[in-house]
Order: C-alpha cells, then structure tokens, then sequence
C-alpha cells in the first residue's frame, strides 16, 4: 500500500479515536441516572458532565480549525474567531443554569461548519467524523437535557 495513503488512513482513524474517546463521557455521563444508580441529581454531576462537554467542544474546534489549516490571513481570522467565540461560550455557559442548551447550540453550529465543506464537496479527510461527532454530540446533549430529571 502506498506511504501516502497509510499516513492519511492512520491520522483519519487517530482523529475519529480521539473524537469518540473526548465524546464518550458526554454521550454516557448521565447515563447512571436513569438506570437508578444515583438516587438524587447533584449539581457536581450536572457541572462535572458540562466540564466534559466543554472540554470536548474546545479540542474539537481546536483540532478542526488546526486541521483545516489556513492559506490565507482571512482564514487564520476565522479560525481563531471561531476559538474565541467558543471560549466566550463556554465561560458564559458554566456560570449560566441553562448552560449545557448553550452548549449544545455550539455543538450543533459546529457541526455545520465540517457540513459545509461536505456540502462543498471539499477534500478534507477530517470532515465526516468531525460532523458525526459534533452532530451526534449536540443530539445527545438535547437528548439527555430531555430526559433530566428535574
């Protein structure tokens, strides 16, 4: 097989691997809840899950906007927008009770930014995960923000 191809397949598989592993928790953290493992929702696991949604949606618009690279300074600025509007999302949304909806918001957004590029028809090999990540990940927040126990 070609060098070329392994490197490419190697980093597609890295990437998805790392995305199913950052997303992991944020699909299957509230999960004890409705199985009756914990009796009573704590604000820690509300707050610990929204830390890990957090932190997934930085590495995930990081990497993608890494990734994606950027040939121009107009695409530089867009990248590192994205960045910081995403920050400035998450700095609102830990403090704000209705946080993880905002959070969800972004993910969603996010996933149409990696849309756009398949709509395009663009090259990038990191597209389809990035999109079933994001898209899945904002799924399941709206998901479990449904079926939380209030």
């Amino acid at each position: 097989m070609n060098q070329a191809v392994l490197k490419k397949e190697s980093r597609f598989y890295a990437y998805l691997l790392i995305s199913l592993a950052l997303a992991i928790p944020v699909m299957l953290w509230p999960l004890p809840l409705f199985i009756g493992m914990t009796s009573v929702v704590d604000a820690t696991i509300e707050k610990s899950w929204l830390i890990a949604v957090s932190a997934l949606l930085v590495a995930a618009t990081v990497a993608d906007s890494i990734i994606a690279g950027a040939s121009s300074l107009q695409q530089m600025l867009l990248h590192t927008t994205w960045v910081i509007i995403t920050v400035a999302v998450i700095s609102v949304a830990l403090r704000e009770s209705g946080g993880a909806y905002l959070l969800g918001m972004m993910f969603f957004l996010h996933s149409l930014r990696s849309a756009a590029g398949l709509w395009n028809h663009s090259s990038g090999w990191w597209l389809w995960p990035a999109w079933l990540r994001d898209a899945g990940v904002a799924l399941a927040i709206f998901l479990w923000l449904a079926l939380w126990p209030r």
